[in-house]
């Protein structure tokens, strides 16, 4: 636009649009990110790539970057890795399993004898079910949800110089079970 004179592979112009504001030309090309403004029109800008070379598509030969041998092995060490974590898997689900429960027969059969399988599992399930006691008061439950620590660390430190329990973390084991709070790592999330 300032009368410079400028240069372009034309074999790499994508666009030329009108400029309305100064009558020219912007030229636009592709690679450098650039868009050029130009006191041409369109038209004279058209005429001037006129008889310039047309692109072409030069074709690139592809090869293997791998040998025949290269390919082999690499593909040989891949199987065998496939072998290997398939092997570690099925181990972990080996251990993972849990014990098969007992057929109602032979709960039953051995209840006859005098022994209760039976009972000593409904009683096991119930002595997991049951929550660890609360030790704070409801007035000292309402407190510390004002104060309302963050993280864990805080957590634990108010409850020990505050309520001065016996044991700081059952406290929060129990605060936790009867859906007081949350824990997301050391992140404490208080329950409405």
């Amino acid at each position: 636009m300032d009368g410079s004179p400028i240069w372009l592979n034309a074999s790499f112009i994508v666009t030329i649009e009108p400029h309305e504001r100064s009558g020219g030309s912007i030229v636009v090309p592709i690679g450098d990110g650039l868009d050029y403004e130009v006191k041409e029109p369109p038209a004279t800008v058209l005429a001037m790539l006129d008889g310039a070379p047309v692109p072409a598509v030069v074709p690139v030969p592809t090869t293997d970057a791998l040998d025949t041998a290269a390919a082999q092995d690499a593909s040989e060490r891949i199987s065998k890795a496939e072998d290997d974590s398939g092997k570690r898997t099925k181990t972990v689900k080996k251990t993972a399993k849990k014990p098969k429960a007992e057929p109602d027969e032979k709960i039953e059969a051995e209840a006859d004898k005098g022994e209760s399988p039976l009972k000593k599992k409904v009683a096991t399930r119930s002595r997991k079910q049951k929550k660890t006691p609360l030790e704070l008061s409801e007035s000292e439950l309402e407190r510390l949800r004002k104060l309302s620590p963050k993280s864990l660390r805080k957590l634990s430190n108010t409850i020990s110089s505050q309520f001065k329990p016996a044991d700081a973390e059952k406290t929060i084991t129990s605060l936790k079970e009867h859906d007081v709070i949350d824990l997301e790592g050391d992140h404490v999330i208080w329950k409405d």
